[in-house]
């Protein structure tokens, strides 16, 4: 279907999407060149699968929103999603949860959206984010010169000061912000 313009895919709570599954949606996902949003509902990817996935959304000339939901990503797969996010010129929206990621996925996740022209939109959901982390994306989102919207669900009880000092910077001097929303 060359004109399919969303894709929504929602697999139950006790299922988890195999490879030779993603492998099909993935190739799908590069073939159809008018595609412009991806929605995930999963509860579990494989190594492999995270690979493929983020290599579709690379060579998706159109994709403009990824949402990925009920499952939390972890290091490995933040770093591919970061690479596609670099990789992908229309990219407009991400939606996503983090669980456990370190200092440095969560860098190499800010430098993607603080050099993604398009991006309008973020909405993540992080637990287990250290300060260092929540610095690094605060900085990226301020210089981030299309982010209009973002949406921080943070499920940690401590929210260090720092991190809301810079956040708070995000709030003073983000170019075209129009809407923030915090939840600890």
């Amino acid at each position: 279907a060359p004109t399919l313009q969303t894709i929504d895919l929602t697999l139950g709570d006790q299922r988890i999407m195999s490879t030779e599954a993603m492998k099909a949606l993935c190739g799908a996902i590069r073939h159809t060149t008018a595609t412009q949003s991806i929605s995930l509902s999963y509860p579990g990817i494989s190594a492999e699968g995270w690979e493929l996935l983020a290599d579709a959304f690379a060579h998706a000339p159109l994709i403009q929103s990824v949402r990925l939901s009920a499952g939390a990503i972890r290091d490995f797969a933040l770093n591919l999603l970061a690479d596609a996010i670099r990789q992908a010129p229309s990219l407009q929206s991400v939606s996503f949860a983090l669980q456990g990621v370190s200092d440095h996925s969560v860098e190499a996740l800010a430098e993607a959206i603080r050099h993604a022209p398009m991006l309008k939109s973020i909405h993540l959901v992080a637990g287990g984010m250290s300060d260092q982390s929540r610095i690094f994306l605060a900085a990226a989102m301020r210089d981030a010169a299309a982010l209009q919207d973002i949406k921080l669900i943070f499920a940690d009880d401590v929210v260090g000061n720092a991190a809301m000092e810079d956040l708070a910077q995000i709030i003073r001097h983000a170019p075209a912000l129009q809407e923030i929303e915090m939840s600890y």
